[in-house]
């Protein structure tokens, strides 16, 4: 160990003992589609999950809010909520899209980047056959720096004339106390 002594107090260097959040560091992503985003298709008119965009997020920063639009020959009453997605994991609760602009706008989303990211816009429909819908990211904030690279616009979804699938799973009986791995527990 080394010592010092100070014969002033103007020799102390400054400190600061951290309390808190330190402010973030300015960043700079660029947005770009992500090379497996969905190609165009088509599918049903209540089909859920449908993921109409994967955004590849390239820099350093944190992602506060991010803007879609829906376009196309569509309406925007075929979409009953929109998510974010990263992966197979759901980052949002749904939201619907307004019905004056088509858009929808995701906030305090604190999403750090660094390197690459990508985030996927997943839909749930209630769509009209033969409509044709694409979403495009309008808008993307960091909560500290620059964003480039907006707006990039997913492929076109057709909405067929059919409905999705359903399954009806009703309860039968019950098991008294089980236990994991239980053998013949029915």
């Amino acid at each position: 160990k080394s010592s010092v002594n100070y014969t002033a107090l103007s020799q102390i260097p400054a400190y600061s003992r951290g309390t808190g959040t330190p402010a973030p560091t300015p960043g700079a992503v660029s947005v770009s589609l992500a090379p497996n985003t969905p190609s165009a298709a088509t599918t049903t008119k209540n089909a859920q999950g449908v993921e109409f965009l994967r955004a590849r997020f390239t820099g350093t920063g944190t992602i506060a809010s991010m803007t879609m639009k829906r376009l196309g020959a569509g309406d925007v009453n075929d979409f009953d909520n929109v998510y974010l997605y990263d992966g197979a994991r759901r980052l949002t609760s749904g939201k619907s899209l307004s019905s004056s602009t088509g858009e929808v706008t995701f906030s305090n989303l604190n999403l750090s980047v660094s390197g690459s990211r990508d985030l996927s816009v997943v839909a749930d429909l209630s769509a009209t056959a033969g409509n044709v819908n694409y979403m495009q990211v309008t808008a993307v904030t960091l909560s500290s720096g620059t964003v480039s690279g907006v707006p990039i616009s997913g492929n076109n979804l057709t909405v067929s004339g059919s409905n999705s699938g359903t399954i009806t799973m009703d309860k039968v009986g019950s098991i008294p106390n089980p236990t994991v791995g239980q053998q013949g527990a029915l």
